[in-house]
């Protein structure tokens, strides 16, 4: 699991290790980002105190379509959040394709790329912030009277993943 205070993007790290030959598996997490983006562009404001992720997935041939992936990291963070919120219940839910809400609003998301055999998973994950977005309601495990580091946050990511 590598570790960096700031980075551009932990997905076009991610890329280009795996383009070196980057071990499927392999984790970055970022404290920081400044060029953090989620689907189709969108900018992904990326403050200190939340989860900011990737990891490396190497394509088996017998493996199914890389875009179920998506799902396998939504059910991943989904169980991560439950066991840090046990009592949460219907109020937690999955939207398809990338994001889990809490109440309706957004608490993370999800961003594949891929690069050859390659797929990187980049995932944020509001734990202590969420940013004001004009089209949608958001929130933070903090608004829910959860703390959980973004370093506890990956190990039980990376736990669930395995």
């Amino acid at each position: 699991m590598l570790h960096v205070p700031e980075t551009g993007s932990t997905n076009a790290d991610l890329r280009q290790l795996a383009e070196a030959g980057g071990e499927d598996g392999l984790w970055l997490r970022a404290d920081r980002q400044t060029a953090g983006r989620g689907r189709q562009g969108r900018d992904w404001s990326s403050p200190s105190g939340n989860f900011y992720g990737s990891t490396l997935v190497r394509l088996q041939p017998s493996d199914p379509m890389a875009a179920t992936l998506a799902l396998v990291a939504a059910v991943a963070i989904e169980d991560a959040v439950r066991s840090c919120l046990p009592d949460i219940g219907a109020r937690l839910a999955l939207k398809w394709p990338n994001d889990l809400l809490i109440d309706g609003a957004k608490l993370s998301g999800i961003l594949l790329e891929r690069t050859g055999d390659a797929i990187v998973i980049g995932m944020g994950i509001n734990l202590a912030s969420a940013p004001n977005l004009p089209d949608r309601a958001t929130t933070a495990l903090g608004d829910h009277g959860v703390s959980v580091t973004p370093e506890a946050m990956q190990a039980l990511l990376a736990d669930v993943m395995t």
